[in-house]
């Protein structure tokens, strides 16, 4: 009977060891490289990421989309800070609308600036879904009294001719237009 119930328990914390250890990557990330108040993945991530893939970003046709709430102070000054983190939320939960189904992922880069970076894409799709992003915040239910102002820029690696990835979120900033 011992020798079954010290059977089961090696059995039971041996397997919940290796489930642990195997699920040690996705609680690194969840804890120290994801942003809580969006989900998105953060600055950190964002340089490791880039280091990492810079080579497969240009070759792969990729697009950066550079998202930034342009009057993100003046909301917090006007309407305080919950109002803004709420304007922060619903620029998250709209971008995750629109560009989640497209293959894409997602950085909280800090002081209201999102990037959206779509793998295997093209600047017309892009631009078709940042005019759907757009639409959608114009038709806002949360936050509507808001006078949001932000900025979009787009770049593709075929069509601005980078040599790394950092360059091409530099082109997409670059490419900035107001809404």
């Amino acid at each position: 009977l011992y020798s079954i119930i010290a059977f089961v328990f090696i059995v039971v914390v041996c397997c919940g060891g290796l489930v642990l250890i195997g699920r040690m990557n996705d609680i690194i990330i969840a804890n120290f490289y994801t942003d809580k108040r969006t989900g998105f993945y953060n600055r950190a991530y964002f340089d490791k990421y880039l280091q990492k893939n810079s080579r497969t970003i240009i070759d792969d046709g990729t697009v950066i989309i550079s998202v930034m709430i342009s009057n993100q102070r003046e909301i917090n000054k006007e309407f305080g800070r919950n109002v803004g983190d709420d304007v922060i939320s619903l620029f998250a939960d709209q971008l995750r609308t629109v560009f989640s189904k497209m293959n894409s992922m997602f950085v909280y880069n800090g002081n209201s600036h999102f990037i959206v970076i779509l793998s295997k894409s093209d600047s017309i799709t892009a631009e078709d879904a940042v005019q759907t992003f757009a639409a959608y915040l114009d038709n806002r239910e949360s936050c509507e009294n808001v006078d949001i102002k932000y900025e979009v820029g787009v770049a593709e690696t075929f069509r601005e001719r980078v040599k790394s990835a950092r360059a091409l979120l530099v082109e997409s900033i670059k490419n900035r237009r107001e809404f």
